[in-house]
C-alpha cells in the first residue's frame, strides 16, 4: 500500500501509547468530576433528577400552604411559628432550584 507523499507509517506502538493517554486523561476527568461533586450521590442518574425537582417542587408550593395549615390546625403550632415555617420551607425549595438550574440537571 502506497501512502501519500508527507504521511509517515505510525508503528503500533505508537498508536497504543496514545490510546493509553487517552483512557488515563478520560478516567482522571472521570474521577476529578466525582470528587466534585458536592451532594454524596449520583447525579447524573434519572432517579436523582426527577427525585429533587419533584421535592423542590414540593417544597416550594407545598410548604407555605399546606404545611402552613397542618402546623396550625393539626399540630397547634403558633401562627408566626407556622408562617416562619412556610416561608423557610418555600426558600429552601426556591435555592434547590436554583441549585439544580447551576448543575444544568434542569433546563
Amino acid at each position: 500500500m502506497r501512502l501519500r507523499k508527507g504521511y509517515k507509517r505510525r508503528s503500533k506502538q505508537d498508536v497504543t501509547l496514545k490510546n493509553i493517554r487517552t483512557v488515563c486523561f478520560v478516567d482522571e476527568e472521570k474521577r476529578k468530576s466525582k470528587s466534585k461533586a458536592s451532594l454524596g450521590f449520583d447525579s447524573s442518574s434519572k432517579f436523582w433528577k426527577t427525585f429533587l425537582v419533584i421535592f423542590a417542587a414540593f417544597l416550594t408550593f407545598v410548604g407555605p400552604t399546606y404545611m402552613v395549615y397542618i402546623f396550625l390546625n393539626v399540630l397547634d403550632l403558633s401562627w408566626a411559628v407556622a408562617m416562619i415555617s412556610g416561608f423557610v420551607l418555600f426558600i429552601v425549595g426556591l435555592a434547590l432550584i436554583l441549585f439544580l438550574i447551576k448543575r444544568k440537571m434542569i433546563d
